[in-house]
């Protein structure tokens, strides 16, 4: 198995068995996954899926051992694009799943076609859903810094993602610029290269040099902490 099919492969952890097999049935109704595998638990599926190495993980979390699940998928798939499936619209919601690394938010009753786009989002690292970004966005503006207390348990490479901690929205090359106020905006890397009439893969260079500035993994960390600098800098 190659390693490109090995990035298009999305799993799906659901205890149960009807619910898993609508959900991954849907994924593989779309183009963007080669591949769909269903597990009924996190906790027995770790080392086959260390094997397989999926781009996407959706994960249940309306069990009682869902943060226990998710500081597992974190803890062993670091580099793995996490969408949680199941979880109240709150802001306190969001930002505890947030902390851990999550990319993609779905409620349980969102539509089979709400979750695929929350999956292919995160796949491509875009922006999540208006709703979830606004939160996001609210979280980081009102960030302050404060003393850190290790939750229990919790690996500490998981704690406090969103906190941007790289370098200021000075460093950013006018173009640099152009791209993040169009991730800010929710747009993808294709809508984006058509508006600045350049390739695909200029806008990802972009983009990553833009994460990488800014040391974070996601696009929406990297839109938030740039609208918090510029609300920052209109209120001054």
């Amino acid at each position: 198995m190659d390693t490109i099919r090995k990035e298009r492969i999305v799993a799906v952890i659901h205890g149960n068995r009807f619910v898993r097999e609508k959900i991954a049935q849907s994924l593989r109704d779309c183009a963007t996954f080669s591949e769909v595998l269903i597990f009924p638990r996190l906790s027995t599926s770790t080392t086959e899926l260390k094997i397989i190495r999926p781009g996407v993980l959706i994960l249940d979390v309306t069990t009682q051992n869902d943060m226990a699940d998710l500081r597992l998928a974190s803890a062993s798939f670091p580099h793995l694009s996490i969408v949680v499936w199941g979880l109240p619209l709150s802001e306190q919601s969001i930002i505890q799943y947030a902390k851990h690394g999550v990319a993609g938010y779905v409620t349980s009753e969102d539509s089979a076609t709400q979750l695929v786009e929350a999956a292919e989002g995160a796949y491509r690292g875009e922006l999540p859903n208006p709703k979830v970004a606004g939160m996001l966005n609210r979280y980081i503006s009102n960030f302050r810094p404060r003393v850190s207390v290790k939750e229990p348990d919790v690996p500490d490479h998981s704690c406090h993602k969103l906190k941007p901690r790289g370098q200021s929205i000075s460093s950013l090359t006018s173009r640099e610029t152009d791209v993040i106020e169009l991730i800010s905006e929710g747009l993808s890397n294709k809508e984006i290269a058509r508006i600045l009439s350049v390739e695909i893969s200029t806008v990802k260079n972009h983009v990553h040099s833009i994460l990488t500035k800014f040391q974070v993994d996601r696009r929406y960390m990297a839109a938030a902490h740039y609208r918090s600098h510029d609300f920052r800098q209109a209120s001054s």
